[in-house]
């Protein structure tokens, strides 16, 4: 887990497949996902996704980027993509986090 970790964390910003991280720890797809699910409680994808949401949010609280530019940051192809998965996981839009922890 701890090399998954990191891999996620210095590639968050670009594009992190399953096959990635399967073949970091040596295991196949199929494998990799039912062991990850079974070890953290959620699927790779959504490990990833709360992942680049928890850094979001700090850029959001400690910064002036633009929503547009925290989402390229974190690895959202673009602002409503980061909208609609940060509305759906905290509740609110990111204006509105930002609005209220800044």
């Amino acid at each position: 887990m701890k090399r998954i970790k990191e891999f996620v964390d210095a590639h968050i910003s670009s594009g992190i497949g399953i096959s990635d991280l399967a073949g970091l720890v040596g295991l196949s797809q199929f494998h990799f996902i039912r062991a990850f699910k079974t070890s953290v409680g959620s699927s790779p994808y959504q490990y990833v996704l709360s992942v680049r949401i928890s850094v979001a949010k700090e850029m959001l609280s400690k910064s002036d980027l633009s929503i547009a530019d925290v989402a390229l940051a974190v690895g959202f192809s673009d602002a409503s993509q980061l909208n609609r998965v940060f509305r759906k996981l905290i509740g609110v839009t990111p204006t509105v986090y930002r609005r209220e922890n800044f």
